[in-house]
């Protein structure tokens, strides 16, 4: 007997990458980790509010959705047709994380870090930035900074502001500015 509510491999999700947008029970079944391909014989506990939720928020303009034609009749199907709406995988992520939904499972944003089985995330072993690297990004955000003309002081709750803006919770104006100072500070390879 199938439990609905333990993800499937990586293995069989992984295909699901390639198909974008996906219906309302596509998406919502990957939500949890279940390959939609299983069709309709069973769903995850919770099944019914996230779909639902999803549905409300296409309603209220939160989440952009796609409205096929029925061919036959030539009308456009309403909400309740879940396998006639779609919604584009990137449109689903930003709402999971509007709602801050953090445990949808095939929307984290790197499917090498999706769960096993079991619910484990497998750790995450950021390589630190080498010198040169470190050294490449500071240029760049010197280069930024003089391009967009912020100024001497008070641009880092400007830039933590726009930052905010485009979705992104960090970093904060402590480290922006501590980076900012760091870029500025910055010795030229040669004299202009």
């Amino acid at each position: 007997m199938t439990d609905w509510n333990q993800p499937d491999s990586l293995a069989a999700l992984r295909p699901w990458l390639l198909i974008d947008p996906l219906t309302i029970f596509q998406a919502t079944m990957l939500i949890f980790g279940r390959d939609p391909s299983h069709e309709i014989t069973g769903r995850p506990s919770g099944y019914v509010p996230i779909a639902t939720a999803m549905k409300q928020a296409i309603e209220r303009g939160e989440l952009s959705a796609i409205r096929s034609n029925n061919p036959l009749e030539g009308r456009a199907f309403g909400l309740d047709e879940d396998d006639k709406t779609s919604v584009r995988q990137a449109d689903v992520r930003q709402w999971l994380n509007a709602i801050n939904h953090n445990s949808a499972f095939f929307f984290l944003t790197n499917p090498d870090h999706w769960p096993n089985a079991r619910g484990e995330v497998p750790s995450v072993t950021d390589k630190p930035l080498a010198l040169r690297e470190r050294g490449t990004l500071l240029r760049i955000i010197r280069a930024l900074d003089v391009m967009v003309k912020l100024p001497p002081k008070g641009a880092a709750s400007s830039v933590e502001r726009q930052l905010q803006e485009i979705g992104f919770d960090s970093p904060k104006e402590s480290t922006i500015r501590n980076l900012l100072a760091e870029a500025r500070a910055l010795e030229p390879d040669k004299n202009p």
